[in-house]
């Protein structure tokens, strides 16, 4: 729920559209499949950027093998 209520919407509903899903289950389904990425965010959000969130966030939507979170 954290990362649905941080991330703009429009960068969220862009991938949900994508993806076929409603954004709320888009941001359950990074935070699942990335408990430890998650636990920084929800842990350390005071010091978190918008642009570092965003950064981590499209990189994990890309699924790319040689992405790494800022967080």
């Amino acid at each position: 729920m954290i990362l649905f209520l941080m991330l703009p919407s429009d960068i969220v509903n862009h991938y949900a559209n994508i993806k076929g899903l409603q954004p709320i289950d888009l941001c359950n389904s990074v935070a699942t499949n990335n408990p430890d990425w998650i636990n920084n965010v929800a842990n350390h959000n005071q010091f978190i950027t918008l642009a570092d969130l965003c950064h981590d966030f499209v990189g994990l939507m890309a699924d790319d093998d040689h992405f790494v979170t800022r967080l």
